[in-house]
């Protein structure tokens, strides 16, 4: 569903796209140009556990700090971030995002590419990462949002080794200016 709202918003040339949702009144709308916002996230690293059935470490808390710039082209928007967990390892990650709003509800995917540092941690294979995921947040009155990122990173087998990780996390999202 996530590539066919990003294959449908690189078509159109507008600032946001209707999409209707089957068996249902409610529509996505892709948003345009939104305020920026600074994304801060917590919760666990290395959910599936594949490292603790090997019996090496498990899931470590984590945090998450991330920009989106509010500026886009047609739907798709700039973001950069830093994932940290509590094993010393860290994910810093550039890539692009698109908002969708049903209602009062944002559905946000990105797909990003970056490096990672072991630290104590899981290894994934190599420095070069692949980090997508997405967000289903509420969105506030006041433009912010709070909700729960679910992400994935790996190598994408550019790497011999590719065991890929996945993070859980609670976010708040807090606009910063009027996106103007």
């Amino acid at each position: 569903m996530c590539a066919g709202l990003i294959l449908l918003a690189a078509l159109e040339p507008v600032g946001a796209v209707e999409i209707p949702i089957p068996a249902t009144r409610a529509r996505i709308d892709l948003l345009g140009e939104t305020p920026d916002h600074l994304s801060l996230g917590f919760g666990g690293f290395d959910m599936i556990r594949e490292a603790a059935r090997a019996g090496k470490l498990g899931p470590s808390v984590a945090g998450q700090v991330e920009y989106r710039s509010g500026a886009k082209y047609s739907v798709f928007g700039p973001l950069l971030g830093i994932l940290a967990n509590a094993n010393s390892g860290m994910v810093g990650y550039a890539g692009t995002y698109v908002d969708g709003a049903v209602s009062s509800w944002i559905l946000t995917p990105f797909a990003a590419a970056g490096g990672y540092r072991r630290g104590e941690g899981k290894r994934l294979g190599g420095v070069f990462v692949f980090h997508l995921g997405g967000t289903v947040a509420y969105r506030f009155e006041n433009q912010t949002r709070l909700g729960i990122t679910l992400t994935h990173t790996s190598n994408c087998r550019v790497y011999k080794e590719n065991p890929g990780a996945e993070s859980l996390l609670l976010s708040y999202a807090i606009p910063l200016g009027s996106g103007d």
